[in-house]
């Protein structure tokens, strides 16, 4: 389970990076490129299959090791996971629906864009620390 685990958070933090990046300039856009930009984010609701493996596999981990030091570190990286799919839902995915995926911009466009790039980049954040919560112990016990 923790390679499973490690792998699919390292995927969907590495997404995440690319929001993260890319959010600076992504904001200065006018209205009508940042409705081009978004496009490419087609295809990507796959990570949602990856974001649930990573959750999956990390509440597993996190049963697997429930008698081990590191369980609550395990456990610790799974309520992340899980925090940022809620953030998702709460936050992201209603937007997406509002702007039917970037295609329409509504009037408060540049509100649900602000909203839409915050929360990926909190997501992002929560997902880093989540992936270190899995490795610091791995890195603690190799050096013992």
């Amino acid at each position: 389970m923790l390679i499973t685990s490690v792998i699919s958070i390292t995927v969907v933090f590495g997404s995440g990076l690319a929001h993260l990046l890319e959010a600076y300039n992504k904001m200065r856009l006018s209205k009508e490129e940042y409705r081009i930009v978004q496009q490419i984010y087609r295809g990507w609701a796959l990570l949602g299959i990856l974001a649930c493996i990573a959750l999956i596999s990390t509440l597993l981990l996190a049963i697997q090791t429930r008698h081990q030091p590191y369980f609550i570190s395990n456990f610790l990286s799974f309520i992340c996971i899980l925090a940022t799919l809620i953030i998702f839902f709460v936050f992201i995915f209603p937007v997406n629906q509002l702007t039917k995926n970037w295609e329409i911009l509504p009037d408060n466009w540049m509100q649900l864009r602000h909203r839409w790039e915050v929360s990926h980049i909190i997501n992002t954040i929560i997902y880093f620390i989540g992936l270190l919560l899995l490795i610091v112990p791995l890195v603690s016990r190799s050096s013992n």
